[in-house]
């Protein structure tokens, strides 16, 4: 660069294609960083791992990027080429640019950077073929691909089958697929594989906290994987918009794995983690099916619930039982255990006999029961759990990784008002005009649907006064009804027009509609804001509640004053509902709402059916 008295000027026009050629070349240089990701797969090839592998990472990191920038900046500057910019010179060569600037002013540069970038990919290619290999050797250990992929070289003590395979399959596309093409798709496939290594840091952070050892924490938690995450999926839409092709042969090449995961190692996995041991039950099955864990010390106490549902949805209920075997026990040795367990079902099969529920027991044998449960959903094709709410309540790991519907409920042992119906009992109620309270808390949160579809279940009998209590944070109707004294608070959100949609069908079903009206100050605080939630709850003397999962920012099923102080104040059934759906989900569901203008009537048709006679 001091025999170029102008280089300065050759970075005058610091980005000459503005932030979409940026954004363009970082789509298609990111597979130079997927490397250090290499780093983590030989986790258990390295002495001390928890120290080894972020100092590894790090300093690989360092000086990798220091190299590339040093490279990039002296071929920039050191260059004068005749009639075009320094970067248009090296973009018109291609992949070739660097050698070609290089050749201008050091002697064989070409070769010299040729030759580094050929041992550099031939390295490159090395990690690859040993981190595809590694991952394939772990997934088939576990039983997530062929279980022949985890078999080790008696001589070599390598995974050759899985190195085999990786190696056959990257040689074929290599040779089928436009190289451009093979690169864009390994960036998107990085990116979306990044995006899901930064959402896994936030899931394990929440679900074991400060429990596991960690050998790195990720600081500025969660700002630094939310921003991985923002940059990464934004990165991958934008070769969506440039280059589709690279989408399709990723979108493909996840359909053949998923494929391959459901037909050839699904099964396989679950009969390796969890067997099931004994079924019993009906031979039909209903579309819509309901979970519940077995308690043995209550074990009839959820089934209540579960009927009621089953009998408005056509539904039919499943009953796991998991015989819970030490780690360090085969689970062979829970095959003892299966009469007894078999024998605990008696007094369910006779209750669900009587009331003519299609029904299916499963007993499982495992090393950890709520992975019995993940598993049973997924193999089962559960719409609905139903669980103790002390029991969801302190399973974060059941929390985060469940793919289906839940109601938490938190029931009563001398609870009468979900008995199994009797035809006399509720004709002995009707006549004499008794009905009881059901009370909603409702807050238009991401659950709104749901908690009305719940409520529906229940309040078709015809034997409750519905009751909504609406938490209201529009700052207009707070000072028009309540004065001056709310003034000078700011309302977090305005309601949606579904919110209010539904607000005026409660009113013309003669649904008790309330709203209360809270402050944004009230909200800060948890216990104030959970006082005045109880208390607009206990002043209609409810029977049941039903509630979402969260009421402003704070969540029942977490475990926290403002949840005690919701939950066991209360002398009647409590059941929360949680919706489950993928990230954002919740969120464009209520942006097309909001643009259509349009209101869901899915749950409201039937919700007071029986109680006030409406169509």
């Amino acid at each position: 660069m001091a025999n170029n008295p102008n280089w300065v000027n050759n970075f005058s026009d610091f980005m000459p294609m503005g932030l979409g050629g940026l954004a363009a070349a970082m789509g298609l240089t990111f597979i130079a960083f997927e490397g250090y990701e290499v780093i983590v797969q030989s986790g258990e090839e390295v002495k001390n791992p928890k120290r080894n592998i972020p100092r590894a990472i790090f300093i690989s990191l360092t000086l990798v990027v220091i190299m590339y920038c040093l490279v990039a900046f002296v071929c920039i500057g050191a260059i004068f080429p005749d009639g075009v910019p320094a970067w248009q010179f090296i973009g018109l060569n291609g992949d070739l640019g660097i050698s070609k600037a290089a050749e201008l002013f050091m002697p064989y540069g070409y070769f010299v950077v040729l030759i580094g970038g050929i041992v550099s990919t031939l390295a490159a290619l090395n990690a690859t073929t040993f981190s595809s290999a590694r991952v394939a050797f772990a997934m088939g250990r576990h039983y997530n691909l062929p279980h022949k992929l985890s078999e080790i070289h008696p001589k070599f003590k390598t995974p050759f089958m899985a190195v085999m395979l990786s190696t056959l399959i990257m040689a074929i596309m290599a040779y089928a697929l436009p190289l451009e093409a093979i690169a864009q798709a390994s960036a998107v496939i990085f990116l979306l594989l990044f995006t899901q290594v930064n959402a896994s840091v936030i899931k394990i952070r929440r679900m074991y906290g400060n429990t596991l050892d960690y050998g790195f924490k990720t600081p500025f938690f969660p700002i630094i994987p939310v921003t991985g995450i923002v940059l990464m999926m934004g990165l991958a839409l934008y070769l969506l918009v440039t280059a589709p092709f690279s989408w399709l042969i990723t979108v493909l090449w996840a359909l053949v794995g998923f494929v391959v995961y459901r037909l050839l190692t699904f099964t396989k996995e679950i009969a390796n983690y969890c067997p099931i041991v004994t079924t019993e039950g009906n031979l039909s099955r209903k579309d819509f099916r309901i979970l519940i864990p077995y308690t043995a010390d209550d074990p009839d106490r959820l089934i209540k619930y579960a009927i009621r549902i089953a009998r408005e949805k056509d539904a039919e209920i499943n009953i796991v039982r998991t015989i819970t075997i030490p780690h360090q026990t085969p689970l062979s040795a829970g095959v003892a255990f299966v009469d007894s367990a078999r024998n605990a079902f008696e007094p369910l099969r006779d209750l669900l006999n009587k009331e003519n529920v299609v029904y299916h027991f499963l007993l499982r044998v495992s090393h950890d029961t709520t992975e019995a449960i993940l598993s049973t959903i997924a193999e089962q094709k559960i719409n609905l759990l139903i669980g103790d709410y002390e029991y969801i309540r302190a399973n974060n790991k059941l929390q985060n990784l469940i793919t289906c519907d839940y109601l938490a409920i938190r029931a009563r042992r001398d609870d009468a008002l979900l008995a199994v119906e009797r035809e006399e009992f509720y004709e002995m109620q009707q006549s004499l005009g008794i009905k009881k309270n059901m009370v909603i808390l409702y807050d238009d949160g991401d659950n709104s649907d749901e908690i009305l579809q719940v409520t529906n279940y229940f309040a078709n009998s015809g034997n409750f006064n519905l009751i909504v209590v609406a938490l209201n944070r529009n700052t207009k109707m707070i000072n028009e009804e309540k004065g001056a004294e709310f003034n000078n608070t700011t309302g977090r959100k305005e309601y949606t027009s579904d919110y209010l949609a539904r607000k005026e069908y409660f009113k013309k079903a003669g649904v008790d509609f309330n709203e209360i009206y809270v402050s944004e100050g009230i909200e800060k605080d948890a216990m104030q804001f959970g006082k005045l939630l109880l208390k607009s709850v206990l002043v209609y003397n409810p029977d049941l509640i039903i509630t979402e999962s969260s009421l402003g920012k704070y969540s029942l099923l977490s475990k926290s004053k403002f949840a005690n102080l919701l939950i066991y104040q209360v002398r009647c059934p409590v059941i929360i509902v949680k919706d489950v759906a993928f990230p954002l989900i919740h969120f464009s569901m209520r942006i097309v709402k909001q643009i259509t203008g349009r209101l869901n009537p899915l749950y409201l048709t039937k919700l007071t059916r029986g109680g006030h006679n409406t169509k």
